[in-house]
């Protein structure tokens, strides 16, 4: 039962990495296109000629299933040299990238089944939540949005799964680490 729900675990990251990388590669859709839709403010003057814009949208390789309500857990840090970790944002504000997070989380709730909360944390206490609640195999949270220095650390020392182990992580696919 216990390798079931690590795999559940393993699953539901991937989702969250997966889903955080399409949210950001849909940026880069066609302003006029992304302003036909209600609520959508255009970040420059959509009357100027610009380059023509790619339709491509990014669908995870997954399989289609229901996680049963499935609270999905994060820990993210309140303050931090780049500004706060958004995980999960409560409403749209008409903020691009706030708005852009709202939806990604409302479509992966609704097509997974799964609600995605967030507990806010301060920056400087994140890896030791991490690293108690790894070495106590608590189940406090399923993700933990780290920056990059202590997120390489954490790997080195084997606190964090490398991504070559997660199933159906694809790092080759177009928008996911190739640019």
């Amino acid at each position: 039962m216990k390798n079931i729900a690590k795999i559940i675990i393993a699953f539901i990251k991937i989702l969250a990495v997966l889903f955080a990388v399409s949210a950001c590669s849909r940026s880069n859709n066609n302003n006029a296109e992304n302003n036909e839709k209600p609520g959508n403010i255009p970040d420059s003057d959509s009357s100027q000629p610009g380059p023509e814009a790619k339709s491509e949208s990014f669908a995870p390789n997954l399989p289609d299933i229901s996680f049963d309500g499935y609270e999905f857990r994060a820990i993210v840090s309140t303050d931090n040299i780049y500004g706060p970790f958004t995980f999960n944002v409560g409403e749209e504000t008409g903020d691009t990238l706030n708005d852009a997070v709202y939806k990604r989380n409302r479509f992966i709730e609704e097509k997974y089944n799964v609600i995605l909360t967030q507990k806010e944390i301060d920056l400087w206490s994140l890896e030791t939540t991490l690293k108690k609640s790894v070495t106590a195999s608590l189940e406090d949270f399923d993700v933990c949005m780290q920056i990059d220095r202590f997120g390489y650390s954490l790997g080195f020392q084997g606190y964090i799964l490398p991504t070559e182990n997660l199933p159906y992580m694809d790092l080759s696919q177009r928008g996911i680490g190739t640019g």
